[in-house]
Parts: structure tokens; C-alpha cells; sequence
């Protein structure tokens, strides 16, 4: 448990995220950058169908 707090506190190795359904994980923080890259791209392509039901475009 103390490499784990070293890890998250001192050389900020982990970082704590809430990355998938809704859990709290671990994750590198080497690998946080593509892991929210992903997920903006799906986030964006449910926005896009949210908008297109309700009438609206978002590339206007």
C-alpha cells in the first residue's frame, strides 16, 4: 500500500480516475493522456447523436 501512495503522491506514476462505469481505478499516468483521447471521441459521437434527435448541428 505505501508504493501505491508514493506512486500517487510523490512521483505521480498513478493517477485516480473514474475510468469506466463510474469505478474508481488506477491508472498510469503514461497512459492517462490516450485513455481521455478515447474517451473524448466517444463522448463526442454520443453528443452528436443527442443533438441530431433533438434537431440541432454541431458543426454549425
Amino acid at each position: 500500500m505505501e508504493d501505491v501512495e508514493e506512486a500517487l503522491w510523490k512521483h505521480w506514476t498513478l493517477v485516480k480516475t473514474w475510468a469506466m462505469r463510474g469505478t474508481l481505478h488506477l491508472l498510469s499516468s503514461n497512459s492517462l493522456s490516450t485513455y481521455i483521447a478515447a474517451l473524448r471521441t466517444r463522448y463526442n459521437l454520443h453528443g452528436e447523436k443527442i443533438s441530431y434527435r433533438i434537431g440541432r448541428d454541431l458543426k454549425t
